[in-house]
């Protein structure tokens, strides 16, 4: 598809999509790992030990 016409418009939605993916996951990534590693008001069963 991309091959016979101009790498232009295409390339650049390819290229955006692809970024927005990836920072979403990486907000993800950061997400989980603040709720893993931040105290929560109801500590019990969130896996980091204190028992709260």
């Amino acid at each position: 598809m991309a091959s016979t016409g101009p790498r232009g418009s295409m390339d650049t939605g390819t290229r955006r999509f692809i970024s927005i993916v990836v920072v979403a996951m990486l907000l993800l990534v950061v997400l989980l790992s603040a709720l893993m590693f931040l105290p929560t008001p109801g500590g019990d069963g969130d896996g980091d030990g204190d028992g709260d």
